[in-house]
């Protein structure tokens, strides 16, 4: 043991494993947080993705094989509701998006939006409503990208909460904004929209709590 600790590149083995294993351990830390919502899981994965393309030894075999995976996971998701859920937090919107692309254009993001307000709310295609949703949508996505209308101002409110956030040491909260924010006017969609998909728990952490909180109450002795 003593001439394995004496050798010096077994710790620049390890150093070299920790490179490649650490970003992995922070963000399985991370994804099984009690409150965790969708836009984190893309953005988790943005990150990871991100850090390992930068490596100097990106070519490694090890790093090609993480990098696969982690591609391989984003492949089997549902990703329309993982990037609307980015595109709906306020604090975010499309900055992580290379918005020369069709899909992160307004249109694209419009059509995103009509097919995941469909799919939550049933509403059919052929109903007058869904056109009359459609055209709501449509105005709802190009006002609250551009911050106009009934979301005018909502850059610099977001700013002054994230601001607040921080000095307390916490995260934002995207739902209170909304909330925050609400209009009266039951024809915007794009709130309640954001609530369904926060809504959402991507991981089992908080069913977790609640089994280990009934396991610590419903004891043999207090039965």
């Amino acid at each position: 043991m003593i001439t394995l600790i004496k050798n010096t590149a077994f710790w620049y083995a390890l150093a070299h494993m920790k490179t490649h294993l650490e970003p992995l351990a922070i963000a399985t830390n991370f994804a099984q947080a009690t409150f965790y919502c969708l836009d984190q899981i893309l953005l988790t994965f943005r990150s990871l993705i991100a850090y390992y393309l930068k490596l100097p030894d990106v070519s490694d075999p090890g790093v090609q094989a993480i990098i696969a995976s982690i591609e391989k996971q984003w492949d089997k998701a549902d990703q329309e509701i993982f990037i609307a859920a980015v595109i709906l937090n306020p604090f975010i919107k499309i900055t992580p998006f290379n918005t020369s692309v069709s899909l992160f254009m307004n249109m694209g993001i419009f059509n995103l939006m009509k097919y995941l307000y469909t799919h939550f709310f049933k509403i059919s295609e052929s109903t007058t409503e869904f056109a009359t949703n459609c055209t709501t949508l449509l105005n709802d996505v190009c006002t609250y990208l551009h911050g106009e209308h009934q979301f005018e101002g909502l850059d610099g409110y977001c700013k002054l909460v994230e601001d607040q956030a921080k000095e307390k040491g916490l995260t934002p909260d995207p739902v209170q904004i909304y909330t925050d924010l609400s209009n009266p006017n039951p024809k915007v969609l794009l709130p309640p929209l954001y609530k369904v998909m926060f809504a959402i728990c991507p991981n089992l952490a908080s069913c977790e709590c609640l089994f280990s909180m009934f396991g610590n109450t419903l004891t043999k002795l207090w039965s």
